[in-house]
């Protein structure tokens, strides 16, 4: 399949959301990825299009990421999952699957419980919650140089955030769900944690990547690609 590339921007009321769309020269239904919190679409984009991912795949870049719109206010738990909307509707996706990682996965869950048009979710390697971000948090950020987060959202998403727990939304969806984890040190999904989560929803399907940390893209996407193409080619 010939790679074909779209690039552009939804606005959701005023604030530009950067989106690339990649294979989109096809009817299958797609795959949508939410970056990690200080991530971008661009990263993740870059990392698998090196392994050829051919699936039809969206790639967002929440408010204040990447090529996104960085307002000074404007970074509640619910704003940053409105820009998932908000793309979705600009491409007139009726249907999709949808993956996020580490912190957006938390997006993702919030999303998928909110809307029909999931028809699976996967979550990489995070718990069903979004965390307490302080002051602390934004000061270890702005002093990482290798981060793709404006100064401007570190700083309003410290201020603004609310401890948002998800478990009974993930809990009540009807779609089929899946949970990657790293099998390495430096995961932030532990075996603890997938006992649990198997023992309150004993419906989740749930997958190792045996070499991966939290990154579940490194050492190589080539495990993520292939166990992510299983589960959905077997909903």
């Amino acid at each position: 399949m010939k790679t074909n590339i779209q690039e552009g921007f939804a606005d959701n009321n005023g604030i530009k959301i950067h989106y690339i769309a990649i294979n989109t020269n096809t009817n299958e239904i797609p795959l949508l990825l939410v970056p990690g919190m200080t991530n971008s679409a661009n990263e993740i984009v870059e990392d698998l299009s090196e392994h050829n991912f051919e699936r039809y795949t969206i790639h967002i870049s929440i408010r204040g990421r990447g090529k996104s719109q960085s307002p000074e206010s404007g970074y509640s738990f619910a704003d940053q999952v409105s820009d998932i909307n908000a793309v979705v509707n600009h491409l007139k996706i009726k249907e999709l699957y949808l993956y996020g990682h580490s912190v957006g996965s938390s997006f993702a869950i919030a999303y998928a419980s909110q809307n029909e048009n999931v028809k699976a979710l996967i979550m990489g390697d995070y718990p069903p919650f979004y965390p307490p971000f302080s002051e602390e948090w934004s000061k270890k950020v702005l002093a990482n140089e290798d981060r793709d987060i404006s100064d401007k959202a570190t700083i309003a998403i410290g201020k603004e955030a609310e401890v948002t727990n998800l478990l009974r939304e993930l809990k009540e969806l009807k779609c089929p769900r899946l949970m990657l984890r790293g099998g390495k040190e430096g995961s932030l999904f532990k075996a603890g944690d997938a006992d649990y989560l198997g023992k309150v929803i004993p419906e989740i399907e749930m997958q190792v990547l045996e070499e991966s940390k939290h990154d579940l893209l490194e050492p190589s996407p080539k495990a993520f690609i292939k166990t992510v193409n299983n589960f959905i080619a077997n909903i």
